[in-house]
């Protein structure tokens, strides 16, 4: 009896261990946001959106701290022509040694550092043409 009980719980434990560390799901694409801030760290802020407007996921302004190391992952639909845009409230871009790297599956989606204004973006998962 205790045997079994214990197999249960072990069973239990690496089951809930499964989904508190699951991927994303297989209609979806995992993105990687990776970012250093300058000095004005609350002027930072980033989005994920489709072509109306619609946002699957974002950071606003004053959310990040000056000097501030990030690393964000996020789960996106992979059936939309999605635009990553990095922002800078101030226009300045990211003073060094700040930067701002966004990837998919380890490949470079968007990497931004200096002096790039407002916004930086990328465009994402569009059909050809």
């Amino acid at each position: 009896m205790n045997f079994k009980f214990i197999l249960v719980i072990i069973i239990v434990s690496v089951v809930y261990t499964f989904n508190l560390n699951a991927q994303c799901a297989a209609n979806e694409t995992e993105v990687r946001v990776q970012n250093l801030t300058d000095n004005w760290g609350y002027e930072t802020s980033w989005s994920i959106a489709d072509e109306d407007g619609n946002i699957y996921a974002s950071v606003p302004q004053n959310t990040y701290g000056n000097l501030m190391s990030y690393d964000t992952t996020v789960c996106v639909p992979n059936d939309l022509c999605l635009t990553f845009t990095f922002n800078d409230q101030f226009g300045d871009g990211i003073v060094a040694p700040g930067f701002a790297l966004a990837t998919i599956d380890g490949d470079t989606l968007l990497f931004a550092e200096g002096d790039f204004d407002n916004f930086t973006n990328t465009t994402f998962n569009c059909p050809p043409g």
